[in-house]
């Protein structure tokens, strides 16, 4: 993998980072405008530009590796939801064990009454 770090002038950062973002095999393109103090000016930075220097292997290597990234990312997602999911399930059985849902003519009667009476119209 190849790093390229530049400075460049504040009036012409810009077109570098033009260039740089249209080309296929550039990732993580930073433009820190102002971090430069000497010499003056704007600091741009990015990793894999495999491609700007023919170097096809490295960048083969770069979009397997994000590939693999995205992969596990998505993977360490789908098992964290499915623990979720298993965890209140788990909850859930539980609760029902320990307060066993009533049928409506075996609740008390204060949840059955519960409503408030009807007005009289007069």
């Amino acid at each position: 993998m190849l790093h390229l770090r530049e400075i460049a002038p504040a009036d012409q950062s810009p077109a570098v980072a033009d260039l740089l973002a249209a080309d296929p095999g550039v990732t993580h393109l930073v433009v820190l405008p102002g971090a430069a103090r000497q010499p003056v000016g704007d600091y741009i930075t990015n990793v894999a530009v495999a491609s700007a220097y023919g170097v096809w292997h490295e960048a083969a290597g770069s979009a397997l590796q994000l590939v693999i990234n995205l992969a596990a990312i998505v993977l360490a997602g789908l098992l964290t939801l499915a623990v979720q999911l298993c965890w209140w399930r788990h909850v859930a059985r539980r609760a029902a064990l320990v307060m066993p849902r009533q049928r409506a003519d075996q609740r008390p009667s204060s949840v059955r009454a519960s409503r408030r009476p009807r007005r009289d119209a007069g």
